[in-house]
């Protein structure tokens, strides 16, 4: 869940004076947005995650499942409390969507290694997110604010959604829990194929809003004479 950067202010305490600011709008304000409790719950959800990985990468599907969940219970987490302190901002929105991009990169290389993800499925979710990577690069070259678009949220949460389903489908299995083990499998094939749409649908966007002031650029070049005749 994004902490949300509450427009027009890059901060929600940048119009707050300092001596009516709560303790943690005082600790975000100095710590130019760093140290806040929703980025330090990010970062245990990320760290979870990424041992749940590790412990299905040994077959340890029990307790994958349960990491994996705890991850992702933190992921939902860091927004709510950004926004009951009151401590949304920029660097809390950059720290939420590196880490879930770090962790959905995580948990597709490890289910595309164990085969519970096809290999070209997972190919083109990587290329999808490289490929916004870089796009944003670019957005932020030509002085535009990198926002996530809805689809970029939907691909991460679909991300999500098929390494929950793919984990809690082998925890089944082993449980001996075989038509929900079966059912989970399905979710996570249909997550995967979301996956896939929904980033196809976010370059689309990242591309037409890079299109967009790639010509003001070129248009205010033109207008100032900084552009050159053949």
């Amino acid at each position: 869940m994004s902490h949300e950067r509450p427009a027009p202010r890059g901060n929600e305490w940048d119009d707050t004076p300092y001596e009516e600011m709560t303790f943690w709008q005082k600790l975000a304000y100095r710590t130019n947005g760093w140290l806040t409790p929703p980025n330090a719950t990010s970062a245990l959800g990320g760290v979870l995650v990424t041992a749940g990985m590790v412990e299905f990468a040994r077959d340890n599907y029990i307790g994958s499942v349960a990491l994996v969940g705890s991850g992702r219970l933190c992921d939902l987490a860091d927004g709510w409390l950004a926004k009951l302190m009151k401590i949304r901002g920029e660097k809390g929105a950059l720290v939420d969507a590196s880490i879930d991009k770090a962790v959905g990169a995580i948990a597709l290389g490890t289910l595309a290694w164990t085969g519970d993800v096809p290999l070209l499925a997972a190919g083109a979710i990587a290329l999808e997110q490289g490929y916004i990577i870089k796009q944003n690069a670019n957005i932020h070259k030509l002085g535009g604010k990198v926002t996530p678009n809805l689809y970029g949220k939907l691909t991460a949460t679909a991300i999500s959604a098929m390494a929950i389903a793919e984990v809690g489908s082998k925890a089944a299995e082993f449980g001996g829990y075989e038509p929900l083990a079966k059912t989970l499998a399905v979710l996570g094939t249909i997550a995967t194929g979301a996956a896939i749409a929904f980033g196809g649908m976010a370059n689309w966007l990242y591309d037409k809003q890079e299109r967009a002031l790639q010509r003001a650029h070129d248009a205010s070049d033109f207008g100032t004479g900084s552009h050159k005749y053949n």
